[in-house]
């Protein structure tokens, strides 16, 4: 998955509004990325790609381009 497919489908899963956020966006900037977010996108990856993320490897996640490194790279 590219990124912009990453985060399109993020933006997808946190209801937020199409081209809000880039690569370089600092998730701790988006209001959405809170508890029920993370949530959201853990169901997601799971879902479009089958990979199943931890609560460790998202607190290291620090921008959207992490966690698409993130989600190409399962433990």
């Amino acid at each position: 998955m590219t990124i912009q497919e990453f985060i399109q489908a993020f933006e997808e899963a946190l209801e937020l509004p199409a081209g809000e956020t880039k690569p370089d966006t600092l998730l701790s900037d988006i209001a959405r990325y809170d508890s029920m977010g993370r949530l959201s996108v853990i169901a997601m990856a799971d879902i479009k790609l089958g990979v199943l993320l931890d609560a460790d490897g998202l607190e290291r996640c620090r921008t959207i381009a992490d966690l698409h490194t993130l989600v190409q790279k399962p433990a």
